[in-house]
């Protein structure tokens, strides 16, 4: 399964990511459109839970699910560390595409391109299908993803990753795989680490295939679930999306007198 071997280093080489900065940034977008400290909010996708994390602090209800049971593990390993309120988040292990939680949320999200692992049409009507079922009426969606215009702007490259701490050197290689017919990278992770201690070394190699998504393509499903669009921005600027944006996140909301059945 994608991040199962990949988890225990996921933290460490996101060590940079601004997780706080995007905190403030979905929280800001999301309070101009109604959502406020207390709120209930559901976020697929949360892997080891730090934006989770960082909104219960900030005064929000969480509730975080991820398909991966190390991801969830390690996320209630930092719960118990921080002696957080576990009211505050909550944890379970569940699949984006038919999870059915038997509750409502004030908003529900996916973040850091959980929706690009939806790779079949039908894997993203899924996808949003679930989101919309989790959330009340008069609710919001929010996600981000790669911007297709951007992805053919901008072509997938390789790169390259060391992470050094006082106990283990991670060194990860990116070998993207492009293929343009199905709107598809498969990004092949080649992830060695060498612990300094015993001087033991492994290998991890995973491959996430990827689909970069459109606007127009996005909007169109939103209609079809009934949702409405709310707005379409550049990540972490809110600015209008252009071809040189690769990563973009858009907001719905359910309507008050909309009904689903599952």
């Amino acid at each position: 399964m994608i991040f199962e071997d990949y988890a225990e280093y996921y933290d460490l080489l996101y060590r940079d990511k601004d997780y706080r900065g995007e905190v403030d940034f979905v929280l800001d977008r999301l309070g101009r459109n109604g959502i406020r400290r207390g709120d209930a909010i559901l976020d697929f996708g949360c892997g080891t839970a730090l934006h989770a994390s960082l909104m219960a602090e900030a005064g929000y209800v969480m509730h975080g699910v991820d398909g991966s049971d190390r991801m969830i593990a390690i996320a209630k390993r930092r719960r118990a560390a921080a002696r957080s309120d576990a009211a505050s988040l909550t944890l379970s292990v569940d699949d984006l595409r038919t999870a059915r939680l038997g509750r409502e949320f004030n908003a529900a999200q996916a973040l850091f391109h959980v929706m690009c692992y939806q790779t079949t049409d039908e894997d993203l009507d899924k996808a949003l299908l679930t989101m919309n079922l989790h959330t009340r009426p008069d609710g919001l969606i929010l996600f981000d993803f790669w911007n297709g215009e951007a992805v053919l702007t901008h072509k997938p490259a390789e790169r390259s990753t060391r992470i050094e701490t006082g106990e283990v050197v991670v060194d990860r290689k990116t070998h993207p795989q492009w293929h343009p017919e199905k709107n598809l990278v498969i990004v092949n992770f080649t992830v060695d680490v060498m612990l300094k201690a015993s001087g033991k070394t492994g290998r991890i190699e995973e491959a996430h295939p990827m689909r970069y998504l459109f606007i127009d393509e996005m909007m169109e499903r939103l209609h079809r679930q009934g949702l409405v669009h709310v707005e379409t921005g550049t990540w972490m600027t809110g600015k209008t999306p252009t071809a040189d944006d690769w990563s973009v996140y858009m907001i719905a909301r359910r309507p008050a007198a909309h009904s689903l059945s599952s």
